[in-house]
């Protein structure tokens, strides 16, 4: 079955690209900057009052490869964190807009990521390996969604990368 995989990705891909691309009632947009390893921005939605609505905002990788000298891509859009906590913040504009600032370093989500895993283990749930939790400048993408908890529907979303200096650009 893993060698459909790529073929599935595809095909969902395809389905979910089209079902974002229906009008909404709110506008995102993301102004964020990856420089020397740190993430720093503001999320800015537009929309009217809704009850109950979350906004979501995750640091994502677009493609993980495996380590070392391979090309093989063993993630496509891994989540590797929330950059307004788990539940989101509440959906409170002013004026029908909120303005979202972020900022959060790669190291320090990484070193997260390989603690959570450390609890995991100490839990007795398994050994981990931790050579895949370094992130990948080139590849990081915020992934920005309205969502409204009780209806499970999805109200808005936006998928951008950040911009990086020269530099660091690959």
């Amino acid at each position: 079955r893993w060698r459909q995989a790529e073929g599935v990705y595809k095909a969902n891909r395809a389905m979910v690209v089209a079902a974002l691309g229906e009008p909404t009632d709110f506008a995102l947009e993301l102004d964020a900057r990856l420089e020397a390893g740190v993430l720093k921005g503001v999320l800015r939605v537009r929309g009217p009052v809704r009850s109950g609505v979350r906004v979501h905002l995750t640091l994502a990788e677009r493609a993980v490869l495996y380590p070392g000298e391979s090309t093989v891509v063993v993630h496509r859009m891994l989540a590797r964190a929330p950059l307004l906590g788990l539940s989101g913040e509440g959906w409170e504009p002013t004026q029908g807009a909120m303005e979202l600032p972020f900022e959060v370093g790669l190291a320090d989500i990484q070193r997260e990521n390989e603690d959570y895993l450390d609890e995991l283990q100490g839990a007795g749930l398994g050994a981990v390996e931790k050579f895949g939790t370094a992130i990948d400048a080139s590849q990081v993408r915020l992934v920005a969604h309205l969502r409204n908890p009780f209806t499970r529907e999805t109200l808005g979303a936006l998928s951008a990368a950040p911009e990086r200096p020269e530099e660091d650009a690959p």
